[in-house]
């Protein structure tokens, strides 16, 4: 996969622009808060996932830009699933999703076009950072693959929201008990599936990222990843089938019941699991030095890579989005070394990054204003 051009209008800061990347690595620099994250950004959205940073999709479009006759668009020339394809992406006036003309229903309709595997800043709080970063790491990354299980989670997110008005409502009106059952069966049919593809998933990356973590470790270290039920969820094996994994989870739900009515929340369930990551056998939350909890995220986000590639049989395109300032040069060396055969995005603050990727595309971001440069013979 690879993006031949893209342009931008009323993007954020971005008028107008467009670059034209080479195939490999494409460098795109300047100083800060000039528009080289929002760059990435629309690249990622094109992927079909939601934004990577804060905020909602209508504060996109340019702040001062005339409501009444612009519009606020991605447009994109890429190459994947062997042909040429044209994608759009309009957020104003009126959302609308196209690849070739054809419009589509909704974002994730994209999911398997673009694959895209994103890196930034705050994904080096992947480890730091509690249960529900690691669970959208999971998630994110799953959609991409199978696109419809993004309507599962969502449907699964209904679902829960349901049963937790209800909880709300029993203890004024306990009659209304027994209409938990209704919910309880909507959260195992959604939960077992979603149990089920995580963990499936999870096994076969923490394959890919135990090679990685090794690597770069000179063999020092073993990266261990294992999915952790949450909860109350004891008793729940995730390595069992759908029909044994619907059983337990319907079992937890109802041995939770009275605790659940009296917390007003829903105790177990995927909402509550985490991937426990760990180096050399211990917590790598707890006990590993920045270093080693910067290691294991690159190695999942290589593994990430992998994945993609292994499943759909094409490299995705990796966006690096100001870290490599956060790695020390060996750690530099081997995540582009493994980039090798990718389209990559890397933003940084100036080219000195140019020693270490000297036949790079190179793009200049100032105030919104897109430059291709060309690098020194």
């Amino acid at each position: 996969m690879r993006i031949d051009s893209i342009s931008f209008e009323n993007f954020r800061n971005i008028v107008a622009g467009i670059l034209r990347p080479k195939p490999g690595v494409n460098l795109i620099y300047g100083d800060n808060a000039q528009g080289k994250t929002n760059i990435v950004e629309g690249i990622w959205l094109l992927s079909g996932e939601k934004s990577f940073r804060f905020g909602r999709e209508s504060d996109i479009p340019r702040l001062d830009m005339d409501r009444e006759t612009d519009r606020c668009r991605i447009h994109a020339q890429i190459f994947s699933e062997e042909r040429e394809q044209v994608l759009d992406y309009i957020l104003h006036p009126r959302r609308q999703i196209l690849r070739n003309d054809i419009p589509l229903p909704r974002r994730s309709a994209l999911s398997g076009t673009l694959c895209c595997v994103v890196f930034s800043p705050s994904h080096l709080s992947l480890i730091k950072d509690g249960p529900a970063e690691r669970r959208a790491f999971l998630d994110s990354a799953i959609c991409q693959l199978r696109p419809q299980y993004s309507k599962v989670l969502a449907d699964y997110q209904r679902a829960l929201a349901q049963r937790g008005s209800l909880l709300r409502e029993i203890p004024k009106n306990r009659y209304m008990e027994d209409m938990l059952d209704v919910w309880d069966s909507h959260i195992v049919r959604l939960g077992k599936m979603i149990l089920s593809t995580r963990y499936s998933y999870l096994r076969r990356l923490r394959e890919f990222a135990a090679g990685f973590h090794q690597g770069i470790s000179s063999g020092q270290e073993q990266l261990n990843i294992r999915y952790q039920v949450g909860g109350f969820g004891e008793g729940i094996d995730p390595a069992a089938d759908k029909e044994q994994l619907g059983q337990m989870l319907h079992d937890a739900l109802l041995r939770c019941r009275q605790e659940d009515i009296r917390a007003a929340a829903t105790g177990v369930g995927p909402h509550r699991d985490d991937m426990e990551i760990g180096i050399n056998g211990i917590s790598a939350r707890s006990f590993a030095s920045q270093g080693q909890q910067r290691s294991a995220v690159l190695s999942l986000k290589l593994a990430e890579c992998e994945m993609i590639r292994e499943t759909a049989g094409s490299a995705p395109v990796v966006l690096l989005d100001d870290v490599m300032s956060e790695l020390d040069r060996r750690r530099r060396a081997y995540l582009l070394d493994k980039m090798e055969g990718r389209q990559v995005f890397i933003t940084a603050c100036d080219d000195s990054l140019l020693g270490e990727t000297a036949s790079a595309g190179l793009f200049y971001v100032s105030g919104g204003v897109i430059t291709q440069m060309h690098p020194p013979e």
